[in-house]
């Protein structure tokens, strides 16, 4: 007899293996989740039950691993984690982000209150620096400080990612609670390299992609350096705030 298997408590879900890869230290037992669309784990914290996905990068792969596992088990909350590029002065790594409104072209969806009130105590309790503010979800990256600041002043906006809105979308159409949560990988004043070529097929960095571009183009190496720190700090500060989130449990509701 096969056993039948629970419902998530809650879906995290983020682009890159590195993003999310350190909820996995707050949780027991955790084992591979087989997936198509992604890579995933899922554990269990207080007898509640988690799961933990990388998608790749940008709006398809993660609307289609989020439909995956939400056809497949359930979840009662979606939280997208991951990494963002900051659009104002005091949106600089080492920093969270938490939406409390999402924007992609010119459509914006606003958060309830009261998901944003309990999510803020919980990133006080997570002892990590973050701030509030609207977050765009853009079609590509900007790479330029120029388009970063014009982003910002256009559209008020704090911090850009890549899926938010479209998970956003995809959980109001399930009634679920949503929250995006992101740790600011560059500043608005930082150029980033074209990185396109350092990513593999599933969106991860590649070992060989990077030493290829380095050797191409030696004076980048800073730049990258820079990034890669930051990025390593902005996974603790995610790991810190999923084990808070979970610490005190998924208070939301479907509105």
């Amino acid at each position: 007899m096969s056993m039948i298997q629970r419902g998530f408590s809650v879906l995290f879900l983020g682009a890159l293996w590195r993003e999310i890869s350190g909820v996995l230290d707050a949780l027991d037992s955790v084992r591979p989740l087989p997936i198509r669309s992604g890579r995933a784990s899922e554990g269990t914290i207080h007898d509640e039950s988690v799961a933990v996905v990388a998608c790749g990068i940008g709006r398809d792969r993660a609307v289609a691993a989020a439909r995956e596992v939400l056809d497949g088990r359930g979840a009662r909350a979606l939280v997208n984690i991951g990494f963002a590029g900051g659009l104002t002065e005091d949106c600089s790594p080492p920093c969270l982000v938490l939406a409390d409104s999402i924007l992609h072209n010119g459509l914006e969806l606003t958060l309830p209150a009261d998901w944003i009130a309990e999510t803020d105590q919980t990133l006080r309790d997570s002892v990590a620096p973050y701030l509030k503010g609207r977050v765009i979800t853009v079609d590509r990256p900007l790479r330029r400080a120029s388009e970063k600041r014009e982003a910002g002043r256009r559209w008020n906006a704090v911090a850009a990612e890549m899926e938010a809105f479209h998970l956003a979308r995809l959980a109001q159409e399930r009634r679920l609670p949503f929250l995006c949560v992101r740790a600011v990988s560059d500043g608005v004043n930082q150029d980033l390299p074209d990185t396109n070529s350092l990513l593999g097929p599933a969106g991860e960095p590649s070992f060989l992609g990077v030493a290829a571009y380095l050797l191409r183009h030696p004076g980048e190496t800073a730049s990258l350096m820079r990034l890669a720190g930051s990025t390593r700090a902005g996974r603790r500060m995610l790991a810190s705030f999923a084990r808070a989130y979970l610490r005190r449990g998924t208070r939301m509701t479907a509105c």
